[in-house]
């Protein structure tokens, strides 16, 4: 039976330098799959614990990731803090991810840091911010001495430029480059790759110091409106905002990340409602 994903190809191994110290690699560089297509969707039904326990590498997190068909969805919460003004952005964590089965591009990197838990060197979020305040958020995995850094959210089922990891150059650069999976010796040279690349470069590049992406804040200020009684939250500046200690800054113009000692209450995402993975097998692929 196949192993063969959407884009993945189990036999197909390759390492092809695409620029300077970056290397397109095929998923199965990090490990072989012990799972045919058939295999996951029982796999699809288990309890996110259990999913973790039997995910030992990403190819197969990424047959897992595809078969449970996550739904991508815009699922941030904002919450003021009172006392600073300051807005937090909330992303699920990756328990509920799993669990929910659906989630933004933050919800998904967590999602892929909860199921790949321990059977790397580290694996963590690698995220952007962009000058009008757009960002996103994908995964970095260090194993034996070198990075690799995918967009897990690009490697969805329902993906419409996802490319076949094939090793042909031609078609690596028709189809969109961070759907593929990259292997550089470090940070600094996958953000020269990135700043090349993305036609309005970003300004801040950071990872997390823990395997997810918590929360990111901006700052505001309540400015009264004096005609009609009351105030209205103005953002003060475009700087993003972390709690101390949660991320490492690896590159930014002009200083625009500052840390927080407080942050707002995360949401209780527990309270959302747990997918029903039964539900697949009605579903046509």
């Amino acid at each position: 039976m196949s192993k063969d994903t959407i884009n993945l190809r189990d036999e197909t191994k390759f390492e092809i330098e695409v620029f300077y110290n970056i290397f397109w690699v095929s998923a199965n560089i990090l490990g072989h799959t012990r799972y045919t297509n058939e295999d996951m969707k029982s796999i699809v039904l288990l309890s996110p614990s259990q999913k973790q326990s039997k995910i030992n590498n990403l190819y197969e997190a990424i047959q897992l990731y595809q078969a449970s068909k996550f739904k991508r969805i815009i699922d941030n919460v904002r919450i003021i803090e009172e006392e600073t003004s300051n807005i937090w952005v909330y992303h699920k964590n990756g328990f509920d991810s799993v669990r929910t089965n659906e989630g933004c591009c933050a919800a998904s990197s967590n999602w892929l840091s909860y199921i790949l838990n321990d059977n790397y060197d580290e694996i963590g979020c690698f995220g952007f911010c962009q000058s009008d305040g757009n960002g996103h958020i994908t995964n970095y995995i260090r194993h034996n001495g070198w990075y690799y850094f995918l967009d897990i959210t690009m490697q969805g089922y329902d993906s419409a430029q996802i490319g076949i990891e094939n090793g042909n150059l031609d078609d690596f650069y028709v189809n969109e480059v961070f759907g593929y999976i990259f292997k550089a010796k470090c940070f600094e040279n996958y953000i020269d790759f990135c700043l090349n690349i993305y036609s309005n470069p970003p300004i801040l590049f950071y990872k997390t110091n823990q395997s997810e992406c918590v929360c990111i804040g901006t700052e505001y200020i309540w400015q009264a409106d004096n005609e009609k009684n009351l105030y209205n939250l103005l953002q003060k500046s475009n700087k993003t905002l972390f709690y101390r200690n949660s991320v490492e800054i690896l590159y930014s113009i002009n200083n625009n990340a500052e840390f927080r000692d407080k942050t707002a209450v995360e949401p209780n995402w527990s309270k959302i409602k747990s997918f029903d993975f039964c539900t697949l097998s009605c579903q046509k692929v």
